[in-house]
């Protein structure tokens, strides 16, 4: 029996191809980095066990070739010159894995990412993105619009003439076969990893997942709780608010992260949700808090029906929650909508500042909070707020009300507040109780986010303290502020209400009373109180640049047989020419900063060496 094996074409400067170059019992055929345009139709008569096809970077502008098959594990046509009426070709194979990007007719069909789906429904990823139940429907709902009718017009190879008067729907319908009959291919063939394929291609999703999860060779680590926890909310993170993946696994498990993160990274979307359907199996804890927070994320639901949860629902505020604790925030996160909605959240009550650690995150997002409101909204009753993105009073309808939080529904997303930020105005609505500090968190990470140290690209060149502080930037997290600077109250003025309580004269103590000045006989000294030594965190400012490395240290465990290292680096001020001492975790800053400190090191164990010639 033959073996199945591959054809590798690639980069030969080829024109044409035919069915005699390609041995019958070919597997995956590589022919990308070539000048191909049309093949022969029957260049695949007969290789009934092709199974993977890569024709990218060629100049294809016709795909008939393809008719053939009944499905196919990878097809790559990335980087060609196909138009809508080649596309429309594949819509009766089943494929994998399919790559259209950097094609002619991408150009018009406008949303990519549901126009293609719509198109091709036996596809299972396009362009490294799985086609979910969620997608589908989307795509289905897009098919009936206009937007789609023109984009699908304005892509075709041939254009409709000037004197076409039919509506674009028909149009569309017609182009499309909807007019037309369809036979079946005289000469298409099934294998048996395409009969597979077919079958499951109309399956529910948890399914099609499974069937993906034999074609992935990702292996995730054993890890606890926590690297889970913070592995599958980086990933929710990049599939419903964009973000980078890297800003949940930082604040929640930044040992494991740096241990997948190299391999995570080069994941595409459809590995993403494989790794996803893994810590849903492997995840345990015998924690109540942790439990009660992964049973509110609901990923178990996610991977059945691929539904993004809509603004202000509980998986999206608690991954506002964490990233508003990662020091890497930026303008544009700090401006979003889910942002918006969860630091109105925030400001409606007293979390007190916002720690790097689980219960912290517990008590904002789940923990019972105190109510002092005399009247508390029902369910259906009208709040008076102002708008997360607007600032403008607007009317919201109570859709949860306990735990002391409440839950309104405003225009298409909802927004949690506390029970005790609203009031009842006695004109027939609840209303919002506007406070003063509303924007005052916000400000204070803005502020938080400034405060990072350099490293100068020469330590030799004495012109390096006018370097751009900007360019090696490590911001501190907001956990890392030293309790002692951190204001204990919301409210501006709670330090000048003190000082006035203070020099007030209570009205409870007797102040004629004396102790007794009998002898009581001799008793046992107090023990001397015990002094306790505060550390704080190292205070960087821009204007420190780094001069030298005194000490390399082994920190914690990160992986088999690696340790994280921590620099112990002299900083110069730039302004006062004080030099000062700080120490740096290699997971804090990027891996070309690491390499540069090393340098450094390097250069002062060699100042401190003696070299004696001629020995």
């Amino acid at each position: 029996m033959e073996e199945n094996h591959e054809l590798d074409l690639r980069g030969k400067s080829l024109e044409t191809l035919s069915s005699d170059d390609i041995p019958l019992n070919t597997r995956d055929l590589y022919c990308s980095n070539n000048k191909l345009t049309i093949l022969p139709s029957d260049i695949f008569h007969g290789k009934s066990k092709i199974w993977n096809i890569d024709l990218s970077y060629n100049s294809l502008i016709n795909l008939d070739f393809l008719l053939i098959f009944n499905a196919l594990g990878t097809l790559d046509l990335r980087h060609n010159s196909l138009m809508i009426d080649e596309v429309i070709q594949l819509r009766e194979i089943h494929i994998l894995h399919l790559y259209l990007d950097d094609n002619n007719f991408q150009k018009f069909t406008g949303d990519k990412s549901l126009a293609i789906p719509a198109l091709l429904k036996r596809a299972w990823t396009i362009d490294g993105i799985f086609i979910s139940d969620n997608i589908k429907k989307r795509a289905k709902e897009y098919r009936d619009s206009l937007a789609f009718s023109e984009g699908i017009l304005a892509a075709r190879r041939k254009q409709t003439s000037a004197h076409q008067k039919d509506s674009v729907s028909n149009l569309v319908s017609t182009f499309l076969g909807g007019n037309t009959c369809s036979f079946n291919h005289p000469m298409k063939f099934k294998t048996p990893e395409g009969i597979t394929l077919s079958g499951v291609t109309k399956k529910p999703q948890i399914e099609r997942l499974a069937f993906l999860s034999k074609t992935s060779h990702f292996i995730l680590p054993e890890g606890d709780f926590y690297d889970y926890f913070g592995i599958a909310l980086g990933i929710l993170s990049v599939h419903w608010l964009n973000v980078n993946i890297a800003l949940i696994p930082r604040v929640i498990s930044r040992a494991y992260w740096s241990l997948i993160s190299e391999d995570l990274l080069k994941l595409e979307n459809w590995e993403q949700w494989i790794v996803l359907s893994m810590i849903d199996e492997r995840i345990k804890s015998d924690n109540q808090k942790e439990i009660d927070i992964w049973n509110k994320v609901n990923l178990a639901k996610y991977l059945m029906f691929g539904n993004i949860p809509k603004l202000g629902t509980f998986p999206r505020l608690l991954i506002c929650s964490i990233i508003y604790r990662n020091a890497d925030i930026t303008e544009e996160i700090l401006n979003s909508e889910d942002m918006k909605i969860y630091l109105k959240f925030r400001s409606s009550g007293t979390f007190g500042s916002p720690e790097c650690d689980f219960d912290s995150i517990h008590y904002e997002m789940l923990a019972d909070l105190p109510v002092n409101a005399n009247r508390i909204p029902k369910k259906n009753d009208i709040v008076a707020i102002r708008h997360p993105y607007t600032d403008e009073w607007v009317n919201s309808i109570v859709a949860q009300v306990g735990n002391g939080r409440v839950v309104l529904k405003v225009d298409d997303f909802f927004q949690q507040m506390t029970l005790n930020s609203m009031f009842w105005d006695g004109r027939g609505v609840f209303r919002e109780n506007k406070r003063a500090d509303d924007n005052l968190m916000s400000s204070s990470l803005k502020k938080s986010t400034k405060t990072f140290i350099t490293i100068v690209d020469s330590i030799g060149d004495s012109e390096s303290v006018k370097q751009d502080v900007t360019k090696f930037a490590v911001p501190l997290p907001p956990c890392a502020i030293p309790a002692k600077n951190v204001i204990p109250r919301d409210d501006p003025s709670f330090f000048l209400r003190a000082g006035q309580n203070m020099l007030n004269t209570s009205p409870f103590i007797d102040r004629k009373k004396r102790a007794s000045s009998q002898f009581r006989g001799i008793v046992d000294p107090l023990p001397p109180k015990r002094k306790t030594h505060v550390r704080a965190a190292p205070t960087r400012r821009p204007t420190q640049i780094v001069d030298s490395v005194v000490n390399i240290s082994l920190g914690q465990e990160v992986g088999p047989g690696r340790r994280l290292r921590k620099f112990h680096v002299r900083v110069v001020s730039t302004s006062t020419k004080k030099p000062s001492y700080v120490w740096i975790n290699e997971d804090e800053i990027p891996p070309e900063d690491v390499q540069r400190l090393l340098d450094l090191y390097r250069k002062h164990i060699e100042s401190k060496m003696i070299i004696i010639p001629g020995i």
